[in-house]
């Protein structure tokens, strides 16, 4: 089963010694970002249930893509962003969403990070408090990525975390960055390796 469209972005990726396949999700109920690490490639899309699907017709939707992407890919880790909770919005559904998501990578049994949205952002800014707009100019000034769709370029940042979290020791990660990343592994709100 192959879950990547044909409108994938593909990009070379500075991976240093990394070989593990890192995948960062971006969720949300209209479109989830998708940015996938297959040393030495970074590919980014959007997962979309269309306009139609609502209710829990759309979290089995996302449950069984989430499934196929998992079982397609085989990811070494996956990184998540956590809930937004200062976003009130369709808290209800949002939370769905993520506990949906969150039983799959339970089930799945790997190596799996929740990291809240401001970690994320520090991590790729530098800010915390950074907006949804920058992130993908950040991505290219540190890293050469060209994301220019803020949920995928937000999977990205995610992604870049898991793959600080495999070499922390690269020269090109600042302080900054790897204590973000301690902060994802000892601080995260889960932390698998079920079954």
């Amino acid at each position: 089963m192959t879950t990547r469209p044909g409108n994938a972005i593909m990009q070379p990726v500075l991976v240093g010694d990394v070989t593990t396949t890192v995948l960062g999700l971006d969720l949300s109920l209209v479109r989830t970002g998708v940015a996938l690490i297959v040393p030495p490639t970074l590919t980014t899309w959007n997962l979309s249930p269309g306009d139609k699907l609502r209710g829990v017709a759309r979290l089995s939707w996302y449950r069984d893509k989430i499934r196929g992407l998992i079982d397609d890919v085989h990811p070494g880790k996956v990184v998540i962003e956590g809930y937004a909770f200062a976003r009130p919005n369709q808290a209800h559904q949002i939370g769905e969403l993520g506990g949906v998501v969150r039983l799959a990578l339970m089930d799945w049994g790997g190596q799996w990070y929740e990291v809240p949205p401001a970690s994320m952002k520090k991590f790729v800014t530098g800010m915390g408090n950074a907006k949804k707009n920058v992130i993908p100019l950040h991505l290219y000034k540190r890293w050469k990525l060209e994301v220019e769709q803020e949920d995928q370029a937000d999977a990205t940042g995610l992604a870049m975390m898991g793959l600080c979290h495999q070499d922390p020791t690269r020269v090109d990660w600042t302080k900054a960055q790897v204590e973000q990343m301690d902060k994802m592994v000892n601080k995260s709100l889960v932390r698998h390796r079920s079954r």
